[in-house]
């Protein structure tokens, strides 16, 4: 009986390790989650680029990080947010309220931080 109780933990715990670990149940958890998708972005731009002035990352054109696995969450994002329920009209709200919790360390995080943030509509 220990045996199985131990597979069923190792089970567990490696389900949770490969999930997202960001569980969407509310309209307030698709803002935080949109939040920390566009913190993610940024710090990947951030280690990536952390000694590339802009001038010097639009000069050079250097290699951009794979963006599927940010596709893929702002698609499960996305998806949840429906599901729910959510206004598109409240959660754009929100999420705008929260820009100013976002940081980036280098120019080009920087950079990234304000075109992420920039009202395009």
């Amino acid at each position: 009986m220990s045996r199985f109780v131990a597979l069923l933990l190792l089970v567990a715990l490696f389900v949770s390790a490969c999930s997202s670990g960001t569980d969407i149940d509310s309209c307030d958890d698709v803002v935080t989650a949109t939040l920390a998708l566009f913190q993610d972005i940024i710090d990947t731009v951030d280690e990536g680029f952390a000694s590339m002035s802009v001038e010097e990352f639009l000069a050079t054109k250097p290699d951009l990080p794979d963006g599927r696995r940010f596709a893929d969450e702002a698609e499960r994002i996305d998806v949840r947010a429906v599901e729910l329920g959510c206004s598109v009209t409240d959660t754009e709200f929100a999420v705008r309220q929260g820009w100013s919790s976002l940081s980036a360390e280098s120019e080009v995080g920087r950079l990234t931080l304000r075109l992420l943030t920039t009202d395009h509509g």
